[in-house]
């Protein structure tokens, strides 16, 4: 630890002066103006007493020799030194875990089975009997308030911290028991994602398959008074943690980083519509998979007829698409979303009848039911779009199931809770989003109607889908400003930030490159963006030059492993080019960037 801070000192006395230099312009005004012919005495004086106070500063050794390559392998070296030391700290609390787990077995706690010496220990007397001895074994527990409640005491402070995810659909009385029994509660969720329900167990899937509106009310009653709760339904723990931890407080704290979505088409309609355009999503530089023709892909199902709330024909098509996409690719996750319960049961049913004739099928369906990765559940499944929150897959089939022109779509119709459906249905595709729609779309809506009725946002992103699966970026882009008419579309990629962008950029063009500037959004904005064509849908790399940006707050802290990582996932090769290394070893910098180029050419030939 002490070895990392002293490095980070250094490299804040390295980086305060050289901040100085550029805010005050002095590198650009050196190497502008010393390139020119300078005719007046003035000019002169004043370059050769700027020249003069640069030399002096470049002759401490601090910053004359420090090589920020150097120093970067310096930052991995510790990095892992201080992995070693953590590995060290692991196995010796690993050892007390052993010592822990004898204790317990010479307690006759671990009969967590039946056999034929006695009676098995229960998960509550193990809890209760061996708590320490288990704490220090299994110090996090994963579980949910029904089970907390079950094995754990009714003591206070047990736990040090307790997480609770998802908190937007758990009510308020529903978190006691795990709030109190920890000194410290985190707590995560998404205002804008579906609220606690228990809406379609409580009615066996009948729940807004009804024709008549006044029929889905009193079903909605119904499924209110099966329990107690609020009135409104409504107060669930994330709301009572809003009101409790006030933004401004530092408690407060808001995760604007997108991560889920490969393709920025895909977060980009709940960004405008649900978040204000405040979410931050680096950009993709990754080919889409061979079995989607864009990020969202539209279909449109003709002849087809929902009849009570199934439509038969839309589903026959979501199961050939599915069988094409396994005949494709063993690879990508797969999961199926249904506007109802009763086009979801209906899926199930043709794929197992499909599973009953097919014995490859019914092979390959319980292989992707079962599939993993990494240790996470990554299984195929049908659900309506009420049981989705918190799933994610790399492409998402979604079955609209109604048809014609309709004002009523079930469950994204009721007021309020209709958008949180949707905006959760419409956010859990990694790679890509297949809709199969037997709608009219133009009939669902208008602009007129977005205060009065849900229909609005799932009309607005059927249209966006249109135009994103037809390639019409302009219709795409008119969806997103009329979501969020003051939202002034960033224009990136026509100036350098800096001198030293524009010269790196100038140099790569003199060598047949082409050159973008200021690609992505902010936080995770390269500063170029470098091709071998105009016309080549993909970049060879991102090149991030430590100019005038770097010393940014913001960009300052983002411009980390961490970022780059993000980064790296998303398909980018980034080269980092320092400006010393640029103004100071400058034919040897150059050419090691082209090497390193024509190394990605050759990748990617």
């Amino acid at each position: 630890y002490k070895n990392l801070q002293d490095f980070s000192g250094t490299i804040n006395q390295v980086l305060h002066i050289k901040k100085i230099l550029y805010e005050i312009d002095i590198i650009r005004f050196l190497h502008e103006n010393l390139a020119k012919k300078i005719i007046s005495l003035s000019d002169i004086v004043e370059c050769f007493s700027m020249q003069g106070w640069l030399d002096e500063l470049t002759s401490q050794k601090t910053v004359s020799k420090y090589h920020f390559e150097e120093q970067k392998s310096k930052l991995t070296e510790i990095v892992e030194k201080k992995r070693t030391t953590d590995i060290e700290h692991i196995l010796a609390k690993y050892d007390k875990r052993l010592a822990a787990m004898n204790t317990l077995r010479n307690r006759d706690l671990l009969r967590l089975r039946k056999s034929t010496r006695g009676k098995k220990t229960s998960l509550r007397k193990l809890y209760t009997s061996g708590f320490e001895e288990l704490h220090q074994i299994y110090p996090i527990l994963l579980t949910n308030p029904e089970t907390v409640s079950s094995i754990l005491s009714l003591k206070p402070n047990l736990y040090d911290l307790v997480i609770i995810d998802e908190a937007s659909q758990m009510f308020m009385a529903d978190s006691f028991p795990l709030l109190f029994r920890a000194k410290t509660a985190f707590i995560s969720g998404d205002t804008k994602q579906m609220p606690p329900s228990d809406f379609f167990m409580s009615l066996g899937g009948s729940a807004y398959d009804d024709e008549d509106q006044e029929e889905e009310d009193e079903d909605e009653s119904i499924a209110n008074n099966s329990r107690l709760i609020p009135a409104d339904g409504e107060y669930c723990l994330l709301e009572a943690a809003e009101y409790s931890v006030q933004k401004g407080n530092p408690n407060h704290a808001v995760l604007a980083v997108h991560y889920r979505s490969e393709f920025k088409e895909l977060i980009d309609f709940s960004n405008h519509a649900f978040y204000d355009n405040k979410l931050i999503a680096a950009s993709s530089n990754k080919e889409l998979p061979v079995i989607i023709k864009a990020p969202i892909e539209l279909n449109k199902v003709e002849d087809a007829q929902a009849v009570k709330g199934v439509n038969r024909v839309e589903a026959l098509t979501v199961v050939r698409r599915i069988k094409e996409i396994w005949q494709q690719q063993d690879t990508l996750s797969l999961d199926v979303i249904t506007l109802n319960v009763k086009q979801k049961d209906l899926i199930d049913d043709l794929l197992f009848e499909e599973a009953q004739l097919n014995n490859a099928f019914a092979n390959r369906l319980e292989q992707e039911r079962n599939k993993s990765k990494d240790g996470e559940d990554i299984g195929f499944f049908v659900r309506s779009v009420e049981h989705v929150q918190g799933d994610e897959r790399d492409i998402i089939i979604f079955s609209t199931v109604y048809d014609g022109v309709r004002k009523n779509f079930g469950a994204i119709t009721k007021k309020e809770k209709g958008r949180k459906r949707l905006n959760v249905a419409i956010t859990r595709a990694k790679l890509g989003m297949i809709i199969y729609s037997s709608l009219n779309i133009d009939g669902i809506s208008n602009d007129n109607q977005r205060d009065e009725s849900e229909n609005y946002w799932f009309w607005k992103y059927l249209c966006y889908a249109r135009a994103i699966s037809s390639g019409d970026k302009k219709a795409a882009k008119s969806v997103l400003i009329s979501l969020n008419p003051t939202f002034q579309q960033p224009i990136s990629g026509i100036e350098p930030d800096s001198y030293f962008e524009e010269d790196v950029a100038e140099f790569l063009r003199t060598n047949n490159y082409h050159v973008d500037y200021q690609i992505g959004e902010s936080g995770f904005s390269i500063d170029l963006g470098v091709k071998r064509n105009d016309n080549d849908r993909l970049y060879l790399c991102g090149i991030e030059c430590d100019g005038r940006q770097y010393h940014n707050s913001w960009s300052a802290r983002l411009n980390d492993i961490w970022r780059q990582k993000i980064l790296e996932n998303k398909g980018w090769r980034i080269v980092r080019i320092w400006s010393d290394d640029w103004f100071d070893n400058r034919e040897q910098t150059q050419k090691k960037l082209l090497a390193e180029l024509t190394q990605k050419v050759e990748l990617n030939a």
